[in-house]
């Protein structure tokens, strides 16, 4: 699947109408982040995505999103962490809990499917790498501890 590098950088905005009411999805802010991050931890601690991922699909270890079977699995997430999924969606769109838990089942459904999608992207395409290459440089050097490890340094230094 083709992204647009603009589409990566700044998600585009979506959302669904409820009534008079639109709640806007859009990429998450920092301040989102770590309640939402505590909340997928413990949805996804016992998730397995494979059973969800539509038939022919399961070749690669990467999954699409286009390959998930949303609706089976956003029913088996509300039997069994419905409150948090509320809490999430709630915390993604900057709405009360009471709000989201109100909704129609199915504009629920759209609304969590929205906000999955408008963020993974986003997460694994441009936070993800950001975060990775920042590792090496947070993490504390470790001297060699061989002279074979030092000498083929000092070769590889001298070419």
């Amino acid at each position: 699947m083709e992204t647009n590098e603009l589409d990566v950088l700044v998600p585009e905005r979506s959302g669904i109408r409820v009534g008079d009411d639109f709640i806007e999805v859009g990429p998450l802010r920092y301040e989102q982040v770590p309640p939402i991050a505590r909340l997928v931890k413990q949805i996804t601690a016992t998730l397995d995505l494979r059973p969800y991922v539509k038939a022919g699909e399961t070749e690669s270890d990467a999954i699409d999103l286009d390959d998930i079977a949303w609706g089976p699995l956003m029913l088996d997430l509300m039997a069994e962490h419905g409150e948090s999924l509320a809490e999430l969606i709630a915390l993604a769109v900057d709405r009360p809990v009471d709000v989201i838990g109100k909704l129609p089942v199915d504009r629920f459904v759209e609304l969590g499917t929205k906000v999955f999608k408008e963020n993974w992207r986003f997460f694994t395409l441009r936070v993800l790498p950001t975060l990775l290459a920042a590792l090496p440089e947070a993490l504390p050097s470790v001297p060699s501890t061989t002279s074979s490890d030092s000498s083929s340094t000092d070769t590889d230094s001298e070419t």
